[in-house]
């Protein structure tokens, strides 16, 4: 049984492969599977997520300009994205979530630093995402993720089993070609629409529970193919 467990994971890492090659790893059906073989194999990893917030856990309004970005309590009153929000809740009170030990970190833009920052603060805590104050990264709306992470002294695995979690592909290619977090896409219903995007991706719409379990999946999977 061990033994073909083994080869069943070693394919199903192969065939992840094969879909990274093609540039069809959007296809990620793959990694709730992989992620829940790989626990029957008893194996146990840390992992970081980083969350973007606007357009990722919050409605983003693409018709606001940026005197309404920047207005006083603009982020404190959005909409919740709210299987997103849920999915969140389920990694950060599950210390241990299926025996991993996902870290929760926001990475997100503001565009005044003097309220935009208070406002994000108490929309999460609204929302009951009670994540400590040192995994909260606030950066200058226009400027690099990628270079706060670096700023901030943030270890990343080199192994990409940590995960940066955004709706807008600027970021996630800059996160792709200057760090070592695998990112991944989320679909909110008014991205992606000239699909320049070939990474990994979730959709909003999904089921709370399937977006944790993919998001831990991918870094799951990210790491085996690193050994493989």
């Amino acid at each position: 049984m061990a033994a073909s467990l083994f080869m069943f994971t070693d394919n199903l890492i192969k065939e992840y492969l094969v879909l990274k090659t093609q540039e069809k790893i959007k296809q990620c059906r793959l990694m709730p599977m992989l992620f829940f073989i790989l626990k029957k194999k008893g194996e146990h990893q840390e992992m970081k997520l980083f969350f973007d917030m606007d357009g990722t856990l919050s409605v983003f309004n693409k018709d606001a300009g940026p005197d309404i970005w920047s207005a006083p309590g603009y982020a404190r009153n959005l909409a919740p994205i709210t299987n997103m929000v849920r999915a969140v809740k389920l990694l950060i009170h599950n210390p241990e979530y299926y025996g991993d030990r996902p870290e929760v970190y926001i990475l997100s833009a503001v565009v005044s630093t003097d309220f935009a920052v208070e406002d994000k603060k108490m929309w999460l805590k609204t929302m009951g995402l009670n994540i400590p104050e040192k995994n909260l990264i606030f950066v200058p709306y226009g400027t690099s993720k990628a270079d706060a992470l670096a700023e901030r002294g943030i270890e990343v695995d080199p192994d990409g089993s940590d995960v940066f979690i955004d709706d807008y592909t600027k970021n996630l290619i800059d996160m792709q070609m200057n760090s070592d977090l695998t990112p991944v896409k989320v679909l909110n219903g008014i991205n992606d629409t000239h699909k320049t995007w070939q990474g990994a991706r979730i959709s909003a719409d999904s089921l709370p529970r399937t977006i944790a379990d993919t998001l831990v999946g991918i870094s799951w999977v990210s790491r085996a193919t690193q050994a493989a």
